[in-house]
């Protein structure tokens, strides 16, 4: 791991691969199951796929898996950086945990997600706005 943390660039890329991929399920699918990102110390962001289990278990322990996950494999020095983005159904939007060693927010961003199509449904997503919270970092 990095001494002096991570550098504003890289965690923004993150937060944005994040983003672009939630985004994308939520207009394939209409929904996701929560998803994990890790920045990796060659500079490179991989999606990291987990069993879905949130049916069996519920999504508030999916994502606490996620974050054991995430903790021990920056424990071992293999991620820089993590972020998960949760589906906010309720509210429209999407929540995007952004931990690093010198960095720990919650980002949510308002959506407006609009349909069209009857056969085939097509759904078009637009960020209305968004919000960044300082948190506790339960990663690092």
């Amino acid at each position: 791991m990095e001494a002096t943390g991570i550098d504003r660039d890289r965690l923004e890329r993150l937060r944005d691969a994040a983003m672009e991929a939630a985004t994308a399920r939520i207009e394939k699918d209409g929904h996701f199951q929560p998803l994990l990102f890790e920045l990796r110390a060659n500079g490179s962001i991989h999606h990291v796929a987990v069993l879905d289990t949130i049916s069996s278990i519920g999504r508030d322990k999916v994502i606490d898996r996620l974050v054991e996950l995430m903790r021990e494999r920056a424990r071992q020095g293999t991620v820089l950086a993590a972020a998960i983005a949760i589906h906010l159904a309720d509210e429209s939007a999407i929540e995007i945990r952004l931990r690093a060693p010198n960095h720990a927010s919650n980002c949510v961003v308002t959506l407006d997600v609009r349909s069209s199509g009857y056969l085939r449904k097509r759904r078009h997503v637009s960020v209305i706005g968004a919000s960044a919270n300082s948190v506790e970092n339960d990663v690092f």
